[in-house]
């Protein structure tokens, strides 16, 4: 390229690499520099001499491997800690960026599968690539220190288990491993497959390879454009399972609650994607939600069709009262999306409404609705279930995303671990408005309570005092719903063992009972010893008074 015009583009180097891709003519060669510190908020180093490991690799994997699989080093520049690799073909892209499209091509994955056996074939209990491989320093810094171990120090329930995970992986050492066999790290060109990006390689267990490769590709599965027509018959799958389950059940279950939480897999999985599937699109959001409620009614009428008992059914919906930060119009009007997209997208159409108006134009997706769908989720349900957690108090966010409202935080109020808010006179608001607004005839609270940092006393006891008042509080709202009217029929506290909490894992515990991951002991809280304390209470004044405390239309506690 002398005496010639280059052009110089940055590539994506991640967090730890400068790449530049130089072009002059036809010619076309990537440099590629090791950072010392990497480009993160925290203090991250790594050692520059790292890269010198990767064109080694590239080296040797060259004649294992088909031809033109990895990049053909060009020379290196030891006192700058960098390299000059072959560039892609123009017309090259990441293996990433189509599976993203939803373009699955079982060709690209066989071949990437086969390069990935011939890698660990050739290497296998190899000396020659252990002497070469057998440092994971690179692997440690830039992998399991970053990733596994500042997890495993974020959330101390799951220390042993990464802590066990790292040290048997790290003492099997049979072949090359690549560190990052992730979609990103292959170019794709007319079927032609590279594997780039050699940085952490070592000397180790295999397993890690096929394994970050399936977690990627599940994640990425749900971007396929086929997804959304699933849904539709998903749903009546739902409705065929839930004949089976009648068929073999409905003799003896009287009571089914459909689905839980709609909002959460459509709106926070979908839409937000913070929950699995992970994915961020109003488009595929609204149908999500739409197929939920269809599922719910589809099979609210095989429950009723083929159980051989008396059958009552209802679904479950998390609810939050919804109110302006302040009395700017604004929020005010933010307040009533944040209600339609919280409680009133959900709640109309189970009860003949249809979709709210209001929030169609919000989202501006249209649901898909077929002659039918609207009035098999409209069924009538026997009982309705109220999962309530807190309140959201919020201000106009103008270029958000739907609903385009903005919770925020209110001051002096206690806040749970989940940095919820404590605000028991929500649940009395929403038990009152589902039973005015909506006139259901039987409301069980299915979830309500609390995560705090619990912590085993030196005695042996955990003495969760918030928690306790949590209860008291909200038991005390449901007693005054039910004193107005409310059909309450039953409360249940979430819950009864620390557990496996959505993408929070088992980081928060909302349990009455303390459960010790790594060695599953069950240690009752002193919010159980209260919560079964009331319970007696309860049934002892029931009786004297002549309540029944089961099967009855409406409990007054």
């Amino acid at each position: 390229m002398a005496g010639e015009a280059a052009r110089i583009t940055e590539l994506g180097g991640g967090v730890s690499n400068t790449v530049l891709l130089v072009e002059a003519g036809d010619r076309r060669l990537v440099l590629k520099q090791a950072l010392g510190k990497l480009r993160v908020q925290d203090d991250w180093f790594a050692d520059r001499e790292r890269v010198f490991r990767e064109s080694a690799a590239m080296r040797w994997l060259a004649p294992h491997l088909p031809a033109g699989s990895v990049p053909k080093i060009l020379f290196e520049d030891r006192e700058n800690c960098l390299f000059a690799m072959t560039a892609d073909p123009r017309e090259a892209e990441t293996w990433k960026a189509m599976l993203m499209r939803g373009e699955a091509d079982a060709g690209v994955a066989g071949t990437i599968g086969g390069m990935l056996a011939k890698m660990i074939s050739a290497s296998w209990r190899d000396p020659e690539a252990e002497r070469v491989f057998g440092d994971q320093t690179v692997f440690d810094q830039l992998r399991l220190d970053p990733y596994y171990r500042t997890t495993a120090a974020r959330h101390p329930d799951l220390k042993q288990q990464f802590e066990r995970l790292m040290r048997e992986s790290s003492s099997r050492r049979v072949s090359l491993v690549h560190g990052d066999w992730s979609p990103k790290n292959f170019l794709v060109s007319e079927g032609a497959v590279m594997a780039i990006d050699f940085e952490v390689i070592h000397f180790g267990d295999p397993a890690f390879d096929a394994a970050f490769l399936l977690n990627h590709l599940l994640l990425k599965s749900f971007y396929r454009p086929a997804w959304s027509g699933a849904l539709g018959r998903a749903a009546f799958a739902f409705a065929e399972f839930a004949s089976i389950v009648a068929a073999r059940l409905g003799d003896r279950v009287g009571d089914w609650f459909t689905v839980n939480e709609p909002l959460c897999s459509a709106w926070i999985g979908h839409l937000e994607g913070k929950m699995a599937p992970g994915i961020q699109d109003i488009n595929q959001a609204v149908p999500a939600a739409h197929h939920l409620l269809l599922g719910h009614g589809l099979a609210a009428s095989a429950l009723r069709n083929i159980a051989t008992g008396p059958v009552r059914v209802g679904a479950v919906l998390n609810l939050s009262p919804c109110e302006p930060a302040s009395q700017d119009e604004r929020d005010i009007a933010a307040a009533r999306r944040a209600d339609g997209h919280t409680n009133r997208w959900w709640l109309d159409p189970l009860h003949g409404r249809g979709y709210p108006a209001d929030m169609i134009e919000v989202y501006g997706v249209e649901p898909p609705i077929r002659p039918g769908d609207l009035e098999a989720i409209a069924a009538p349900m026997d009982h309705f279930g109220l999962n309530y957690y807190f309140r959201q108090v919020v201000e106009d966010e103008p270029d958000g995303p739907a609903p385009r409202a903005r919770m925020i935080s209110v001051p002096d109020w206690t806040m749970t671990a989940m940095g919820w808010e404590v605000y028991a006179d929500g649940l009395q608001q929403l038990l009152e408005r589902v039973h005015e607004e909506y006139q259901v005839p039987r409301i069980y609270v299915t979830e309500n309570g609390s995560a705090w940092p619990d912590e085993i006393e030196p005695d042996g006891q955990v003495q969760d005092k918030e928690r306790i008042e949590y209860l008291e509080q909200h038991l005390d709202a449901c007693a005054r719903a039910a004193r107005t009217g409310s059909p309450l029929a039953g409360y249940f506290a979430w819950s009864l063992l620390d557990n496996f909490e959505w993408a929070y894992g088992y980081a928060k515990r909302f349990g009455l009972v303390h459960v010790d991951y790594p060695t599953q002991r069950r240690t009752i809280k002193a919010s159980g010893y209260r919560y079964s304390d009331i319970i007696r209470n309860y049934r002892q004044r029931s009786a004297q008074i002549g309540i029944p405390t089961a099967d009855s239309q409406t409990s007054t506690l």
